[in-house]
Order: C-alpha cells, then sequence, then structure tokens
C-alpha cells in the first residue's frame, strides 16, 4: 500500500513540475490550425445615372450618386466619369418640369445653381434661396443611396 501510495505522489509531483516549468501537450500533426480570417472589401457596383437625367448631361457615362424625394419633388445627383457633379429637380408625375444644373460639393452637403436660385442639399434637407433669400426647406427622404 505504501508502494502504491508513493508511485502516485510521484505521479502527481511529475505533472506538477510539468506544469511549472511550462511543457506543454503538443497537438498531434493532424489537428485542424487556427487560420486567421481574410479581411474582403465588398465590390460595390456603379449604378447608373436614370436615362432621363443621364440624356440631359453633356459627359457620358454617369453614376447616380444620390435620389430623394422632397416634398412633391424628385432629386437626383448624379457624378460623371470626370468628377462632374449634377443636381437634377423635377415635381413628381410632371417630367417635363425636369431642370439639370451643374453641381458642386460643400462641406454640408451639395450647392447648384440656376441663375439667381441656389439649391443646396444639406444632410436631410434640401434649402432653395432667391437672391441670398430662402423660399423653401424641405425633408429629403432617401429613394437610392446616399450622397457619398
Amino acid at each position: 500500500m505504501i508502494v502504491v501510495l508513493t508511485v502516485a505522489f510521484l505521479c502527481i509531483l511529475v505533472l506538477l513540475l510539468a506544469l511549472l516549468t511550462g511543457v506543454k501537450a503538443q497537438a498531434p500533426a493532424s489537428a485542424p490550425r487556427s487560420v486567421p480570417p481574410s479581411i474582403t472589401t465588398p465590390i460595390v457596383q456603379a449604378v447608373a445615372c436614370p436615362d432621363r437625367v443621364a440624356l440631359l448631361i453633356p459627359d457620358s457615362g454617369a453614376d447616380l450618386m444620390a435620389a430623394y424625394d422632397a416634398g412633391d419633388k424628385h432629386v437626383v445627383i448624379c457624378r460623371t466619369a470626370t468628377g462632374k457633379l449634377y443636381y437634377y429637380g423635377q415635381y413628381i408625375g410632371q417630367d417635363d418640369t425636369g431642370l439639370l444644373m451643374p453641381a458642386q460639393e460643400t462641406p454640408a452637403g451639395l450647392l447648384a445653381r440656376n441663375g439667381s436660385y441656389l439649391y443646396e442639399i444639406r444632410g436631410d434637407e434640401v434649402v432653395v434661396s432667391v437672391d441670398g433669400r430662402e423660399i423653401l426647406r424641405e425633408l429629403l427622404v432617401a429613394t437610392s443611396p446616399r450622397l457619398r
């Protein structure tokens, strides 16, 4: 009995020493290795500017940047292959009211001018001014990807 207890004690002592000295059991060669996940960037396809707007743009190959409804109007923003921005506004259901204007990005959003009329997209609204006097402010409801 003393011999069995001594052998058990020595086995426990060897195991404790192995743990304390950092000896680790090796996984079998067939064990799966942990592979870090690969990082992939999704491919985003450009959406073509709507035909009714693209036909009015002097450059060809414009992509849709954003489209909104604002009250009784559609607003469409397109960018050409050369980087030019265009703002198109049209009364809903009245195709003959469409108006295309060159636009430019601003820190607040986008700015387009038609004579003394100024159209500004600021966040989620469009503000229309004439000669510096605000005449209209409407909430924009995105109908496509938001302006980047």
